[in-house]
Order: C-alpha cells, then structure tokens, then sequence
C-alpha cells in the first residue's frame, strides 16, 4: 500500500513539473496594498493542494502517534493488569493452602496500585473474617461495595459480618438491599427468616417463610419448608401464649392442626391456652383426642398429670385400659400405667403388671426402682435389694427422659423444640432401656 501510495506521488510531482514547464506565464499576485509578487498561474494553483498535503500528513502523524502512545498504554496496562493476576493467583493459591499471612502479603500489592480492587477486597475481607477481625472485615466489604454497588457476594459477605458483630439492624438492611436487586433470591429470603427467628420476631419468620415455599421449586425440599412453616406457626403461637395474647395464640395453634392432625405441640400449646381460659373441660377433651389421633405418650402423661390435678384418677385409668385394650402388647403402656398406679399408691395394681412385663430384648432400670420400691414398702427387703442392684446403672432419680428420634438428643422436660438439631415434634417420651447382658 505505502509503495502505491509512493508511485502516485511520483506520477503527481512529475505531471505537476510538466504541467509548471508548459504554463511558465507569470501572473501577478497582490500579497497587501503596495506590493506585489510575481508567481507562475500553476503554480498559484498548486497552493491549495501543497496546503491540504501539508493538513493531512499533520493529521496522519498525529493519528499515528496517538496509536503509538495508545498502543504502548495498553502494553503497559496489560503488563500491569498479568502482575495482578499473577499476585491474585498466588494469594488465592496461599488462601487453599492455609497460609493467610502470604495471602495477605500478595493482596496487599494488588491495593497499592489498585485500593478500589472488588475481588481483592473480598479475599482481604474472607481473611479478616475468618482470624475473628469483623470491623476490619467490614471495611473491607464497604469499600468492595462501593466499586461494585450491585455485586450480592459482596452483600451477602457483609451482611454475614453484621450479623456475626451482632448488628442484626445493619444485617438486615443489607439483605433489603440484596432483595431490592433480586426480589426472589431465595438465599437472601432464608437468611433473613434465620436472622428474624434468632431475633424471636415470629409474625415476620412466618411471612418469609411462605415466600419460600412459593419460590421452592424443588418439591422435596418444598415438603421440608411446609414442616418449618409448621414449626415457626407454633413458635408464634407460643409467642401469643406467654405474652397472654390468647387469642392470637388460639389461631396459630388451630391453624397448626387443621395442617396437621399429627403436630403434637399443637395440641399441648392450645391446651395450654385452653387451661389459662380456665376451661379445663375442654382441654382435656382436646389432650383425649389428640391422644387417639397420634398416639403420642407425650400427650398421655399431659393429660395424666392434668386429671390428676382436677382430682379425676379414675379417667385417666381408663384411657390407660382402652389403649391397653386395643394394644394388649405394648410394654411401654404397661410400664406407665404401672407407674400411674405406683404415683396413686395403688401399689398392688403396679406390681401385677411389673411383675408381669416382658420388655422383650431390653431392660426398663425404672422398671426395677419401682419394683423395688414395692418390696420396700411391704417389708421385703431381700428382693428388694435385688431389683435396686438391677438398677445401678443409672445414677440419676426415676425421671422418664424425652429422646429426639431425629439426632437422639435426650432431656428431662419437653419441648416443641429440639435443641440439638432444632426440628419441631421430635422429643418423645422414652423409657430408659439397656440391652440385656
């Protein structure tokens, strides 16, 4: 192109010599008012064209220049930008390998050429938050937001870092922010519901946890976000109880059964509410039924301890009998309605059915303390003894122990709650019970 551009240039002088030799006639040429300059006609003509010549060659130098100095920033940018990445590799390689002093090394390069580094700013920030630095850390992660306002790993990284400070307010708005860019983030949605539930503000949880469910599309994991949903209606209805708001109690609880027939702190908490109306009657009847729905122990000795506080034994000896009368076999009735007697002092009743229960493969060592305590008090010492050395193993008093059946977590008192694995409806009333040698 240049060669051909040079051949013009060649042909254009040489017509233009030609062309100058023919018209040699001079003309006359008025520079200002007195003086004159004689010039050949082509010549003059050739003024405008040397002038728009000399133009675009200035403006091809400057072009050119321009793309040198262009050129050679980009080199340099590029050279700059492949030591950052290098110098973010290895920080990152150091991260995975444990070796947080040289990561913190290398990123701190990166920032002193670029301060406004969203990706190194993050990493720095990871690293505080992990050696327990949260202000720092929280530093980090502003400045990280602020090149990059929309970026939710940021948000979400410092919003972690409010909540770990124990700045539930700040978290919170940070998560508003997240669900402002992205109103069906379900990861912004779930943490929000946890931060609500640890703040123990139940009409919110709940209010989060159906826009869960409605965006859960896997249905498995849907199902499991109805239970929870389950769980924290009963928390709000517990809420209602204890701060005496009865009837917003009652609602929650009704709501919880008419959901589920088989949530057995449903039916104790609108028990429970049923009792602070001093309705008695009918929590009764509710603990009755609801016993014959689930089959729940945890409900039966409710309503144990409630007849007996009403002064009415001989019904809950009956409910005793009836379930006994459908299962003739179940050893665990047996042993609590032995107990049941033993608590009435009806001390014959209780021996004939220990006397007589077949635990199968496992050994009841509150079997053997009751049993014992029968001998005692009718004055039969030796067998007595007998049975207490058979219960030595357990060195706590005769209290009937609750056992999650999801993580195993056992205590003495129940609860809606477990506070091992934090399901709902999982604490049952379990004998103790060994395996015989």
């Amino acid at each position: 192109m240049n060669v051909f551009i040079l051949l013009i240039l060649i042909v254009f002088l040489a017509v233009t010599a030609v062309l100058t030799f023919l018209n040699i006639d001079p003309t006359t040429v008025s520079l200002w008012p007195g003086y004159t300059y004689q010039a050949p006609k082509f010549g003059l003509m050739l003024i405008p064209f040397v002038f728009g010549g000399v133009l675009v060659f200035i403006a091809y130098v400057i072009r050119d220049t321009k793309r040198y100095i262009d050129g050679w920033n980009d080199l340099k940018m590029k050279r700059r930008e492949t030591r950052m990445h290098d110098l973010y590799s290895k920080g990152v390689n150091a991260v995975i390998g444990e070796k947080p002093d040289d990561a913190r090394d290398f990123f701190k390069k990166i920032l002193e050429e670029r301060p406004d580094h969203p990706d190194t700013l993050m990493r720095m920030g990871d690293l505080a938050m992990k050696s327990g630095s949260l202000k720092e850390a929280g530093d980090y992660y502003k400045k990280a937001r602020e090149g990059e306002p929309k970026n939710l790993e940021t948000l979400f990284s410092l919003a972690r870092c409010f909540d770990a400070a124990g700045k539930q307010e700040e978290a919170m708005g940070v998560y508003d922010e997240i669900l402002r860019i992205d109103e069906d983030s379900l990861a912004a949605l779930t943490a929000k519901r946890s931060l609500y539930e640890r703040m123990e503000r139940w009409d919110e949880v709940n209010e989060l946890e159906r826009r869960v469910i409605k965006l859960q599309a896997n249905p498995a994991l849907r199902a499991a976000e109805q239970k929870y949903l389950i769980g924290f209606k009963y928390e709000l209805g517990r809420y209602n109880l204890e701060g005496g708001n009865l009837e917003k109690a009652i609602r929650a609880f009704k709501t919880i059964l008419r959901i589920d027939k088989n949530f057995v702190p449903g039916y104790l908490g609108l028990a429970e509410v049923f009792l602070r109306e001093e309705k008695s009657d009918s929590a009764v009847e509710l603990l009755e039924n609801g016993y014959q729905v689930t089959g729940s122990l945890t409900l039966l000795m409710r309503l144990e301890d409630l007849l007996l506080n009403l002064g009415d034994p001989n019904r809950i000896i009956g409910v005793y009998q009836k379930a006994l009368a459908a299962e003739p076999g179940n050893a665990k009735l047996q042993f609590f309605l032995a107990k049941l007697y033993h608590r009435l002092e009806m001390l014959d009743d209780a021996f004939d059915i220990l006397s007589k229960l077949d635990t199968g493969e496992v050994s009841y060592p509150d079997k053997h303390k009751l049993l014992g305590d029968i001998y005692m008090r009718r004055g039969n010492h030796e067998p007595a003894a007998q049975e207490f050395r058979k219960a030595l193993g357990m060195k706590r008093m005769m209290i009937i122990p609750y056992r999650c059946s999801s993580c195993g977590h056992t205590r003495q008192g129940w609860a809606g709650r477990c506070r091992g694995c934090g399901q709902w409806d999982t604490l049952l009333l379990e004998p103790a019970a060994e395996k015989r040698s």
